[in-house]
């Protein structure tokens, strides 16, 4: 379309004899953006990959689509199919992210029957994509989702017959201020506040520092909505706002000599507790990876 020697444009000048002006296609240069992305950025390229294998997992049989909408069925929700994967439009993508999001519930079930039930190769591939999906997992899904659901409600108005030039300059140029918003210490806390949601909803593990930091976003001491599915107990993540960067709030001095069962059953104070973790810096150190993947994936659009 766009070589300037056999391409389109210069075919299209030659026969018409006239230096007409070729104007690339905005929404192909979206599409590319994001092909870009997801090539460039690991984590946002696992995700996909981990989508698409999903979908294969379910449609190579005629028995696991049915499964699925009878897990549906049973939560008494709207039935959805899994859509095919496709490069080049990447609504396919869109559409393939937001059913793992509403729908992420009814997956896992179904992986985890057949990876209980299924026959032997079937065990092992479900267990490999259950392995697949963790909290990374889950905290890419709500920064991609959105990514996309900016960038698709962008490209349905440039594929519009009535679109303008100037129509789409602007177009652009607010959702490029839509997408820089979002590369924000604000929005990387609702991204781990949606995902450590979601997670709990669904018993995936959630790490202390993405618990600690919900409850300071919900400006709340009550731990009892964060304890399903958490790999930590309740005690050990009251008043550890010390992994947000916005305070540098201590402890609170009423549990100092208090003692908490840990998840291996062992007896330790609390403030020790405390300590050997901020000695550790692990939970600080998964937290900064999981921003600058975040980050990544929003500056490579």
């Amino acid at each position: 379309m766009s070589g300037r020697v056999n391409g389109v444009q210069a075919n299209l000048r030659e026969k018409c004899q006239t230096p007409c002006l070729y104007v690339h296609c905005h929404s192909h240069r979206v599409n590319l953006i994001l092909v870009d992305t997801c090539t460039e950025v690991k984590c946002a390229g696992d995700l996909i990959g981990l989508l698409e294998l999903i979908y294969v997992f379910v449609s190579v049989s005629s028995l696991r689509p049915g499964k699925f909408v009878s897990l549906q069925r049973a939560s008494s929700l709207p039935v959805l199919e899994i859509p095919k994967q496709s490069d080049t439009r990447w609504v396919c993508k869109l559409k393939a992210l937001t059913l793992f999001k509403i729908r992420l519930r009814q997956v896992l079930d179904l992986l985890q029957f057949y990876a209980a039930n299924g026959k032997p190769s079937e065990r092992v591939e479900a267990c490999g994509l259950l392995n697949q999906i963790n909290f990374d997992t889950i905290f890419v899904l709500q920064v991609l989702q959105l990514l996309l659901t900016h960038t698709d409600s962008l490209s349905t108005i440039l594929q519009g017959k009535s679109a303008s030039m100037f129509q789409a300059c602007t177009l652009v140029k607010a959702t490029k201020q839509v997408v820089c918003s979002m590369k924000s210490y604000d929005s990387f806390e609702s991204f781990v506040k949606a995902a450590v949601e979601q997670c709990i909803l669904c018993s995936i593990s959630v790490p202390t520092w993405a618990q600690s930091l919900a409850l300071s976003s919900h400006g709340t001491t009550d731990q009892s909505h964060l304890q399903a599915g958490s790999e930590v107990p309740a005690q050990d993540i009251v008043g550890v706002s010390r992994v947000s960067n916005r305070s540098n709030r201590k402890p609170p001095q009423y549990l100092t000599d208090c003692f908490v069962i840990t998840q291996y059953g062992q007896r330790e104070s609390h403030s020790e507790s405390l300590q050997s973790d901020i000695v550790s810096g692990n939970d600080q150190s998964d937290k900064e990876w999981l921003k600058s993947q975040m980050l990544e994936i929003i500056e490579k659009n």
